[in-house]
Order: C-alpha cells, then sequence, then structure tokens
C-alpha cells in the first residue's frame, strides 16, 4: 500500500497513495505505513511526501 508512480512530491503522489490507503484500510489493515515518503515506486524518499503520507494515512483512518 501506498506506492505511486509520481517521481515529485505533491497533488498526484498524495492522491495515489490515498486511495491506496483507503482500500486498505476498509479491508480492515491496522498498519499501513509501508511506503512512507517513498515516491517513483520506492525508489526516492522526500521527507515532504513522508509529512504528506502521515496526514494522508490519518485521514484513511478516519
Amino acid at each position: 500500500a501506498g506506492v505511486g508512480d509520481a517521481k515529485r512530491p505533491g497533488i498526484q503522489a498524495t492522491v495515489e497513495k490515498l486511495f491506496s490507503y483507503k482500500e486498505v484500510a476498509s479491508a480492515g489493515a491496522h498498519y499501513i505505513h509501508y511506503a512512507f515518503g517513498l515516491l517513483d515506486g520506492t525508489n526516492i524518499f522526500s521527507p515532504l511526501q513522508a509529512v504528506l503520507d502521515n496526514a494522508s494515512i490519518a485521514l484513511a483512518k478516519d
């Protein structure tokens, strides 16, 4: 969960991951931090995307 194709942090990456998080959360998972801050599959780490992912995960849990 939480892996997208976007190469830069921002709206595209966040929306891709949010849909993934919502799907996993609706299936009943309790742990969804797998790709926290990762972009371009799992090739790039971005601290900014990590912050955005944290907010997205909080939304998905609600």
